[in-house]
């Protein structure tokens, strides 16, 4: 291989790009690591990555040593040590770029860690190209979840390039026309990540209201259509400030069946509310406007939160009522679970991480507010689930689920496409990782006629 060895020093952040996905993974491990928070979520997070990155195997090519899970903890441990305590000593561990200086080719967890700590590292220049993107991780049954979670990730460190398009079920149907935006998006923008969903009009509704504070009376079959899908996308425009369209033309795209983010803020409203389930679940069944009280409330809290320069993403709502939600006279207050020290004694609402102590078994103060199985995004802040609001209370969940309205499952079409989407890349993922333990088992006992009839079965070039 050439290699080209004009070494050059990079900001290690300016190397987080859409083609390299897992790095949203390491920087969350780093992250909590480096916090001392809980490491639940982070491991969960990290463990699912690197099983998908390796085809199921856990071995890294050229470190025979680093043969398992925990063989990538315990060097991820050491590594984020060293840097923190030591420095990067670029001498030792350049990283190799890709010729057009944009995605890295190695030294992933390296580059994590620098770019968390904000620092620079070498690198040097090679004419091979390598990408890791989303539909990497997707092709090799990364849970859908886990997907979503690390595309919030990357929002939060490019949100200055990043839109938000929605194209919605009545223009899903008409296929061509959705070539014609798809042709559009990847002439201006690099697609980041995509998903499709099905979708209720009380969903379309709940999202204009979030996103553009305007409510759809009428969401009329230039929106909804008949099959009820909405196909999205998160896309990177090619600098700051650019636009798939002009503004003039944002006014009637609606009409057009699109959505498309003209602002951060709308972006990252859209995408809290697509690129977390439970809180698009909450968006397709629930009436948003009954809680404008509480987002009154929330307003006022987040002006205190921008007053001391702390991150809203640091915060869990713990929002109580006095009175029926959704009347007129009811009053909320609001409670809070933080991990930023500093915001202890906010006035504007009372802390409740003492109460999280009694309840350590089963959430930290960290998790509940960092793991997004815990919490429903409602605008920009983090609002407790139900799941997570019983273990807190000390109620029985379960008596309370049963009551709701989830006990008819099957009548949810939102759960039960999660549920089969779910349950389909699982099948799809044991198979594989089944797979590649009889392929490394056979070429470990060094049987190489049954190898060479395996790859001559399952094809020339099977990864497993």
């Amino acid at each position: 291989m050439d290699i080209i060895m004009d070494v050059e020093w990079r900001a290690a952040e300016d190397l987080i790009t859409a083609d390299r996905y897992d790095l949203m993974a390491k920087l969350t491990y780093v992250e909590c690591q480096m916090k001392h928070y809980d490491m639940t979520w982070a491991k969960e997070l990290y463990a699912a990555h690197i099983e998908a990155f390796s085809g199921g195997s856990y071995q890294e090519p050229g470190q025979p040593w680093k043969n398992s899970l925990q063989a990538y903890l315990n060097s991820f441990d050491a590594l984020i040590q060293s840097i923190s305590s030591s420095g990067y000593h670029g001498e030792e561990s350049n990283i190799p770029v890709s010729a057009d200086r944009k995605c890295i080719l190695d030294g992933a967890h390296r580059v994590a860690v620098c770019a968390y700590l904000k620092k620079d590292v070498a690198c040097y220049t090679v004419p091979q190209n390598q990408i890791y993107n989303y539909f990497f991780f997707k092709k090799q049954f990364l849970g859908e979840k886990y997907l979503d979670y690390m595309a919030l990730q990357y929002i939060k460190i490019k949100k200055e390039k990043l839109s938000v398009v929605c194209i919605w079920p009545a223009l899903y149907k008409d296929k061509s026309r959705v070539s014609e935006w798809e042709y559009l998006i990847k002439e201006k923008a690099k697609i980041v990540y995509e998903k499709t969903l099905p979708v209720t009009r009380c969903g379309i509704r709940n999202f204009y209201y979030i996103v553009k504070n305007k409510y759809l009376n009428d969401v009329s079959e230039y929106l909804f259509g008949k099959n009820g899908k909405v196909k999205i996308y998160l896309v990177e425009l090619e600098k700051e400030g650019g636009r798939l369209i002009e503004p003039e033309h944002h006014k009637s795209i609606i009409d057009k069946g699109l959505f498309i983010s003209k602002t951060q803020g709308e972006c990252i409203n859209a995408s809290n509310c697509l690129f977390h389930r439970q809180t698009y679940h909450f968006l397709c069944y629930e009436d948003i406007r009954q809680m404008d009280p509480l987002f009154i409330k929330l307003g006022e809290f987040d002006q205190l939160l921008n007053a001391q320069k702390l991150d809203v993403n640091d915060f869990l709502m713990v929002p109580t009522v006095d009175g029926a939600a959704g009347d007129s006279e009811a009053e909320y207050k609001l409670k809070y679970i933080t991990v930023e020290k500093n915001a202890l004694s906010l006035s504007a609402a009372d802390c409740l991480n003492e109460n999280v102590l009694p309840w350590k078994e089963k959430a930290s103060v960290s998790d509940l507010v960092l793991n997004p199985q815990h919490y429903i995004f409602f605008r920009n802040f983090k609002m407790i689930s139900w799941s997570a609001r019983c273990v807190l209370d000390g109620w029985d969940q379960d008596h309370f689920w049963l009551r709701g309205r989830t006990k008819n499952f099957l009548g949810d079409r939102i759960q039960l496409s999660f549920y089969l989407n779910d349950m389909k890349t699982d099948v799809a993922r044991i198979s594989r990782n089944m797979r590649t333990k009889v392929r490394d088992g056979l070429q470990k006992h060094h049987i190489y006629f049954f190898t060479k009839l395996w790859h001559y079965i399952h094809g020339k070039g099977f990864r497993g």
